[in-house]
């Protein structure tokens, strides 16, 4: 292994499974009101697709909700729905 005497020197090991549906809403909604957003601009159907797609990673749901954010501007939706978040998870290539 490459990096074998880093791995015995790291003492405490943990595995982190990604946060659940629950937590994904919970964090992108704070994200959006600390950014002095509305929660009406992201359906839940949207919420749960990336989940789906980001597998509970806190910064791949960063980087897709930055995508789906600007490719609904661009295509002037109302709301984020699951389409723009498919369209920023090909973006990004996920």
């Amino acid at each position: 292994m490459v990096n074998e005497a880093l791995r015995q020197r790291v003492v405490v090991h943990y595995d982190f499974g990604g946060l659940s549906d629950e937590e994904v809403a919970k964090y992108v909604s704070h994200k959006i009101q600390t950014a002095g957003g509305s929660l009406s601009i992201l359906s839940e159907a949207a919420l749960s697709a990336v989940h789906g797609y980001a597998q509970g990673n806190a910064r791949m749901i960063d980087n897709l909700m930055t995508d789906a954010l600007i490719i609904g501007e661009q295509t002037q939706k109302q709301v984020i729905d699951p389409e723009t978040i498919l369209a920023a998870v090909n973006n990004q290539q996920l």
